[in-house]
């Protein structure tokens, strides 16, 4: 059965070892209201930060994004989260050994969370001037052919499902722009979640598809192991 995102019903989501759970929030069906009263209970110096923004859209993204993340963390792993970067700026929990990944594109907030690195890419699909240049620059001769042996109608699809990938699994491997997005293949193809070429062989990094979310949205996971269940949940704010 094709996994699907299900409406999250239980406050309690604690997760075993073996587990991931993806959450999934749709920021423009917040309210104004609990963006403000989240203002005041996200860091200083996130406060800060968010009146910096000059655009309404991109602070409520903010705080909603660090709100969330901080409420979830503590509701998956049961202790407040203490969260700090590793030197590649990757962000990490340092009073508990569990795992999450963020992303966030248009309407929707993708957060992921285990005991196994794990990272997650989600992208609203619009065209953009710098489209070409990254296919043939920054992706992998395997994928640009790919992407240009496909038809033209769904090029952008295969484009964006391309990025997601190899975000995911950049964020998984937490080791930021040190690995060249060129010098490793994943698929581009919706049906085919392959990794064919590893930057990091020596673990057992993983590309998965989640459910979809809407037809202008892409996202993708990648865990560093094996689990036995993945738990993909939508959550009504």
């Amino acid at each position: 059965m094709l996994a699907r995102w299900e409406l999250l019903a239980t406050p309690d989501l604690a997760i075993n070892r073996d587990e991931c759970l993806c959450l999934l929030f749709n920021i423009d069906a917040i309210s104004q209201s609990s963006i403000e009263r989240w203002l005041s209970r996200i860091m200083p110096s996130e406060q800060d930060a968010a009146e910096n923004f000059a655009k309404p859209n991109d602070r409520k993204r903010f705080v909603a994004t660090r709100f969330l993340l901080r409420k979830y963390l503590k509701l998956v792993f049961g202790q407040e989260p203490i969260i700090e970067e590793n030197e590649y700026g990757k962000p990490f929990l340092v009073n508990q050994d569990g795992q999450f990944n963020v992303s966030h594109s248009g309407d929707f907030l993708l957060m992921a969370f285990s005991y196994i690195p794990i990272g997650v890419d989600i992208e609203k699909i619009v065209k953009f001037s710098e489209m070409k240049y990254i296919k043939d620059n920054l992706y992998h001769p395997g994928e640009k052919d790919e992407i240009n042996n496909v038809q033209m109608n769904q090029s952008d699809l295969w484009f964006f499902i391309c990025w997601t990938r190899k975000e995911a699994l950049l964020k998984a491997i937490g080791k930021g722009l040190t690995i060249k997005t060129e010098s490793f293949q994943v698929s581009c193809d919706p049906n085919k979640a392959d990794l064919h070429h590893s930057p990091d062989p020596y673990n057992q990094w993983r590309i998965l598809n989640t459910p979809p979310i809407d037809e202008n949205y892409v996202s993708s996971l990648c865990i560093g192991g094996t689990l036995k269940t993945i738990k993909f949940r939508s959550v009504n704010i």
